[in-house]
């Protein structure tokens, strides 16, 4: 048994005989009857809702997603790893050899989401913890009180461009605007690398992702003035934001989103292939307006593409945002990853589950059907486990990931910096 948090003993976990029913009840059912469905000559009319494939676990949409199969045994399987009674599972999971980080949702006395606005009253006993599951043991530790200075309403997490420790996201809480963080994963010293723009303070930072040469993407929509736990109204609007930490330029690139939610970058300057970012919005929900209703918020996968070396610098902008794929059957879509060597873009939805998207071919080519809010898979080629998140519960599956060749991809400028949707540095 673990507490989750020493500020409320009733927040606890059994992650003992409950983890251990919850994968006899959970696992045996879905590696059973589960299986892998070719729907490729459906295409775009494919419904993962129809009844007729109450029974699959996977979907092939494409060709090019069967390598991804191969060479998967029983432990390949769609499976539960973890269960919990309250939402530990659920934001910035960050992987490495021997340990998975996340967040928790919001805890404690969490109040009413008022979407669009401020609640009639402040919410500041609800929290977030920053978990640390280690892989070789299952065993759960929940860092928040140990981590120094503690990080307020902690979200979206990343790896630093070492890839040794965490870059994490504070949401803020109450008059204190949001910021990033560095985590040194070995003293668990927190140091402060961002909290405004000229001088005002960010709203509530989501997600984060960063390159190898130290460039940070993040979001700042404004959920935590929605949800209760920041005071007053937002200072910026919400903006997806570049961030050089080697000269400390920031610069708005997209503003235009209603609620800018997931984030994930594939960085290929190496092969002359420049940056392609991916973004989500979850803006349809503002005001609970049904999706479209107001004409935004239906497309709500994007991408936006730089040719050039800097990555987004600002002198090289314009830059297109272009939609990609619908949320579908109602969910949303949050977390998403790149597998830089494979060149596909795994995204979760919360209604049908993990879709691998083929970055080349700019369809969605699979789908594993387990719904979940984010997900995250190592960088490595060959047979790998993918971990999704699901609020209770902690899922996996095996993936064979597939180096493509390493070529470069050639593409008109011209129509690349066709209606710039870039905002003001």
């Amino acid at each position: 048994m673990i507490a989750l948090n020493k500020r409320n003993s009733k927040h606890s976990s059994v992650l003992s005989l409950a983890t251990t029913i919850g994968i006899f009840i959970l696992y045996l059912p879905l590696f059973a009857v589960a299986d892998t469905c070719d729907v490729i000559a459906e295409g775009s009319t494919f419904n993962p809702k129809d009844e007729k494939y109450s029974n699959c676990g996977i979907f092939i949409l494409d060709p090019t997603f069967r390598p991804m199969l191969d060479g998967r045994d029983k432990n390949s399987g769609i499976q539960v790893l973890l269960t919990n009674s309250e939402k530990i599972f659920h934001e910035g999971p960050v992987l490495f050899d021997n340990a998975l980080y996340f967040t928790t949702n919001r805890l404690g006395e969490t109040g009413d989401f008022v979407l669009g606005g401020n609640p009639d009253e402040l919410f500041l006993d609800q929290f977030v913890d920053i978990m640390k599951l280690d892989l070789s043991t299952n065993a759960l530790s929940n860092l928040s009180e140990t981590i120094s200075p503690k990080i307020p309403m902690a979200n979206g997490m990343s790896t630093t461009a070492d890839g040794k420790n965490i870059l994490a996201l504070s949401q803020g809480f109450n008059t204190t605007g949001g910021g990033i963080y560095e985590i040194d994963r070995e003293s668990l010293v927190s140091t402060p690398i961002l909290n405004s723009f000229y001088g005002e303070p960010f709203s509530s930072p989501n997600d984060i992702v960063t390159t190898h040469d130290r460039i940070i993407f993040f979001n700042d929509p404004p959920y935590g003035f929605e949800q209760g736990f920041r005071a007053g109204l937002p200072h910026l609007g919400s903006n997806v934001y570049r961030y050089d930490t080697n000269t400390k330029r920031q610069t708005i690139l997209v503003e235009r989103l209603q609620r800018p939610n997931g984030i994930a970058l594939l960085d290929d300057r190496k092969n002359g292939n420049g940056c392609k970012l991916f973004l989500t919005d979850t803006g349809f929900q503002v005001n609970h307006t049904p999706r479209s209703f107001e004409g935004y918020g239906d497309n709500s996968l994007y991408i936006m593409e730089d040719d050039n070396d800097g990555c987004f610098a600002t002198e090289d902008g314009p830059w297109t945002l272009e939609p990609l794929v619908p949320a579908t059957g109602g969910g949303i879509q949050d977390g998403m990853q790149v597998h830089i060597s494979s060149k596909t873009l795994l995204y979760c939805t919360s209604e049908q589950g993990m879709w691998i998207f083929s970055i080349p071919l700019r369809r969605n080519i699979g789908l594993v059907n387990q719904p979940c809010g984010q997900l995250i898979a190592p960088q490595k080629d060959g047979l790998q486990t993918v971990y999704l998140l699901h609020e209770t519960q902690l899922w996996t599956v095996g993936l064979n990931f597939v180096s493509t060749k390493k070529t470069k991809t050639s593409k008109s400028k011209a129509t690349k910096k066709a209606k710039p949707l870039r905002g003001a540095a």
